[in-house]
């Protein structure tokens, strides 16, 4: 899944200029890839250029894999909590 999916993927979306940091997982038959914005970045043109080049890489994965899904989550939306309890 590693060579065939996430390293294809992770290349591509590398040249996005507003990539700050990408972390992927990969497992059997899943691979999961987070992709972090540089701070000044322009939301809206970074998941963009995101998707785009996601649609570009469809063609050199694998027949078999289903495609790819980019999902947009921001830490301003959802409240950060952290507990410690002793």
């Amino acid at each position: 899944m590693e060579d065939l999916v996430t390293k294809k993927i992770e290349k591509e979306i590398s040249k996005i200029k507003s990539v700050d940091t990408i972390t992927s997982t990969s497992k059997n038959s899943l691979s999961l890839i987070t992709v972090q914005f540089k701070s000044d970045a322009n939301t809206t043109e970074a998941v963009r250029d995101l998707k785009d080049k996601v649609d570009e890489v469809k063609s050199k994965l694998p027949d078999d894999a289903t495609d790819p899904v980019v999902k947009e989550f921001s830490f301003s939306d959802t409240p950060i909590w952290t507990f410690a309890i002793s």
